[in-house]
């Protein structure tokens, strides 16, 4: 078993010590130039802009905005047979447009595309909906990185400083 193993295994039982550990590595990183940058690049590299968030939300407003149109021509499409079919005045018009509506969808079947469209707009919401909360967890997630880290960078300084005035003072 290697060091690293033990290591690892002793911190899993102990986590008092691997929070000391943590605690100790956080500082060196904090107070080394160097690390802080590799850290917050790599931080910055991972977190979603404010352009990226109103990127997703034009997509998804764009998406919705072209199911609605979708919805609104059927209902347009609609409301336009309902009026021809109103126009007819005749029983043998009328006879006439029953023979030719047979061969189109029934009103089941025109039911059934609502029920698909209706559907189909549901699962997007879910999935957009999904994709939100995913995309909230990792802002929380990357905002508690940044406190905590802001919090060690502004605990080093403070040391730093605290020590640079007991040094000027002697």
């Amino acid at each position: 078993m290697s060091i690293l193993d033990k290591l690892l295994g002793e911190l899993d039982e102990e986590p008092e010590k691997a929070r000391r550990l943590a605690r100790r590595l956080a500082a060196d990183i904090a107070s080394e130039e160097h690390l802080r940058s590799l850290l917050l690049e790599a931080l910055l590299r991972e977190t979603a802009t404010k352009h990226d968030v109103e990127k997703l939300g034009d997509r998804i407003e764009e998406r919705i905005g072209k199911v609605e149109i979708g919805i609104s021509d059927l209902e347009e499409e609609i409301r336009t047979l309902r009026e021809e079919i109103r126009e007819l005045a005749t029983r043998d018009e009328l006879e006439r447009l029953r023979q030719e509506m047979k061969s189109f969808a029934t009103r089941e079947e025109l039911y059934q595309v609502r029920d698909e469209l209706r559907a189909e707009i549901a699962r997007l919401e879910e999935k957009l909906e999904q994709r939100i909360d995913r995309l909230e967890t990792r802002m929380d997630s990357l905002m508690k990185w940044i406190i905590g880290l802001l919090v060690t960078i502004w605990g080093t300084i403070v040391v730093a400083a605290v020590a640079a005035l007991r040094i000027l003072a002697h």
